[in-house]
């Protein structure tokens, strides 16, 4: 009876060990599916102050003062996001060759676009440039984008970055070469605009440098 019982064991183990390997010899291997672009591991944008920092240089190795204390604060905006054209990053007519340029935050849940509005590349890797501009904000979490702003051509956006969570730095210039940049808090949707005390003497190719940078040739 001990030795029936001890095969009766052995039986029904030998039999689960089968039944186990089959289960994962037929079970489907996972698969995933991208359903969006990955956003680089290293953006000069990522909550760092560097893009800042390179848009102030450009200017100061024309001699121009980027110090703080020759920007004054000239107007406190209140912002009202309206509905964004541009494609986000999970939508089919989103184009990976602007994720370089996209401006995420810390986590890349998040990340502003200055550029889907205002170039297009084509084949031979040349750009055209849109006289207008939308500014951008996603939201990966919860799968929104809001127009945060809409520029025609005498102003425009150069570069941004999130300063943290709540607040986006947006670096700028317009058609009467006075550089200016604004610190927009997205939660509040307020944004103190700061401008530069004198206007420049040369027209600013700030953002061509950025596509540039990454090989398209404007």
């Amino acid at each position: 009876m001990k030795n029936i019982l001890q095969k009766t064991v052995v039986l029904s183990l030998c039999a689960i060990v089968l039944f186990s390997c089959d289960s994962r010899e037929t079970q489907p291997a996972d698969t995933v599916i991208a359903t969006e672009p990955t956003p680089p591991e290293e953006t000069e944008s990522l909550y760092t102050d560097r893009a800042f920092n390179q848009w102030k240089m450009y200017y100061s190795e024309r001699d121009v003062d980027m110090t703080s204390g020759n920007f004054e604060l000239d107007n406190t905006i209140d912002v009202v996001p309206e509905n964004a054209t541009s494609a986000a990053m999970w939508e089919p007519g989103f184009d990976p060759v602007y994720l370089p340029y996209l401006a995420f935050n810390a986590d890349s849940s998040m990340y502003v676009d200055i550029h889907s509005y205002k170039w297009k590349a084509y084949e031979g890797e040349e750009i055209a440039i849109n006289p207008d501009q939308e500014v951008m904000l996603v939201n990966r979490k919860d799968k929104t984008k809001k127009r945060l702003f809409f520029y025609g051509p005498t102003f425009w956006v150069e570069d941004a970055y999130f300063k943290n969570d709540s607040i986006v730095v947006l670096m700028e210039n317009n058609d009467e070469r006075l550089p200016a940049y604004q610190e927009l808090n997205i939660r509040t949707m307020k944004s103190d605009y700061y401008v530069l005390k004198e206007s420049v003497n040369f027209d600013s190719d700030y953002l061509n440098r950025i596509v540039t940078r990454r090989g398209i040739k404007p």
